[in-house]
């Protein structure tokens, strides 16, 4: 939790205090308690006060702390992720699929809050062994190699990311700050302006390029980002993490701990995709739908919201429009297991069997072991009447114990092809997300 003088002294070089502000700051570096804003704070109240002298001196001390300090306290993580990573807590991670790469990297984010780091790397990079594209893994190996001291590592993972996420702006501040960590100063300047050119208001990585123009002698870039970082910084409530679970889906249960972190974050559209979540799961479709809306109006590329957006709409009975919103997550994400599986479901669901069929199989070529996707392959085979090979499919699917009951009773093909009868048994399961992004 951040220095509450800190955070008074912020105020007050807002307001113009500038001699109130470095009071506070003094007490606050005796009290060892700093982070890289105090010493870019110190820089700044110094310049306003005529005192430049008192200048390079501050702006050193934030060098040593970005070359020393724990990347996390540099560049933190943003607050769903300290929700999900703190959310079962730290003395062990527990158990995980194996073969779920979103599983894998949440066991990763909670071992590296439990400081395990090489653990957590071990867990990321088998996520990425399982899904390559996967970006959130691809940034949590980064960071771990970052803080286990491996920063040619680090920019490797991220660069491989950027080719496909060209315009993410955490990649690229993660991009910065592995460079400066390695003393490649000019790279990691020109990786920071990439991240600010994306992220217009990017408070984080404004502060790390403050530090990185002054190791470049150019002490008026460094005032100038110093003083946007602290302009663009926002006071954010401290969340008790115990307070809010996460489950593997990052799902929270406590809906007032979102709208809370929403009120001083409304421009996080992740906070707004997970209330989504939560409420649909809740079976309020109309309220998931609202926040959903308001996720991708805050960034309209963000293909989990859309993908989230389409699975709301096929809940609202609406499967036409799931298939419309997929059609745009796909021309992205072409290689998302998950959206060939809801496509597939929402092509069943709209009466279209034969174009079902091809979404599963395409599903399950990209994730073999999917086994909702299997068990939905075999309700589309049977609504065609292809009995024995819905069987199949079936027993495949009942391998892994995840088979919806009803199918049990269908793997022998004479009982599944009475059942074709009933159109209500023969609706896949709803599916949750297995093969994220």
């Amino acid at each position: 939790m951040e220095d509450v003088r800190v955070e008074r002294a912020r105020a007050w070089y807002r307001s113009g205090r500038y001699g109130e502000a470095l009071e506070l700051l003094a007490r606050a570096r005796a009290d060892e308690r700093q982070d890289l804003d105090v010493p870019l704070l110190i820089a700044v109240c110094r310049a306003a006060l005529g005192d430049p002298a008192g200048v390079p001196g501050a702006l050193d001390q934030g060098l040593e702390l970005l070359l020393t300090r724990c990347p996390l306290a540099l560049l933190p993580l943003d607050p769903l992720e300290e929700l999900v990573g703190r959310g079962q807590g730290t003395a062990d991670p527990g158990p995980t699929r194996t073969d779920f790469a979103d599983h894998r990297a949440r066991r990763a984010l909670r071992l590296l809050h439990a400081g395990r780091c090489h653990e957590a790397l071990d867990e990321s990079e088998a996520a990425l062994g399982l899904n390559p594209t996967y970006v959130a893994a691809r940034l949590l190996a980064a960071r771990v190699s970052l803080m286990l001291g491996q920063t040619e590592a680090a920019s490797g993972h991220l660069m491989q990311a950027l080719a496909v996420h060209p315009e993410y702006a955490d990649l690229l501040a993660w991009l910065g700050l592995a460079r400066a960590r390695a003393r490649r100063f000019a790279e990691a300047a020109t990786a920071l302006e990439s991240a600010l050119r994306v992220n217009r208001r990017f408070a984080r990585a404004a502060r790390l390029q403050a530090v990185v123009e002054h190791a470049l002698a150019r002490t008026g870039e460094a005032l100038r980002a110093a003083r946007r970082s602290i302009l663009w910084q926002r006071a954010g409530p401290y969340i008790d993490p115990a307070a809010v679970r996460a489950s593997d889906g990052a799902v929270h249960d406590d809906e007032a701990d979102l709208l809370r972190a929403i009120a001083v974050h409304p421009s996080y559209p992740d906070l707004h995709l997970a209330l989504a979540r939560h409420r649909r799961l809740e079976g309020r479709w109309m309220a998931a739908r609202q926040a959903c809306r308001r996720a991708l109006a805050l960034a309209p590329s963000l293909p989990q919201a859309a993908f989230e957006l389409s699975r709301i709409e096929l809940g609202l009975g609406k499967p036409d429009r799931t298939i419309q919103g997929l059609a745009t997550v796909l021309r992205s994400r072409p290689v998302w297991a998950d959206a060939h599986a809801l496509l597939g479901r929402a092509r069943h669901l709209a009466g279209d069997p034969a174009a079902a069929e091809g979404a599963w199989r395409m599903a399950l070529d990209l994730a073999p072991e999917y086994s909702a996707a299997r068990s939905g392959l075999g309700w589309t085979l049977l609504r065609q009447g292809r009995a024995a090979e819905a069987a199949v499919e079936f027993a495949r699917s009942a391998r892994s114990g995840e088979l919806a009951p009803v199918a049990h009773g269908l793997l022998d093909p004479v009982a599944a092809q009475a059942a074709r009868a009933d159109p209500e048994v023969l609706d896949p399961p709803v599916l949750e997300s297995a093969h994220p992004l």
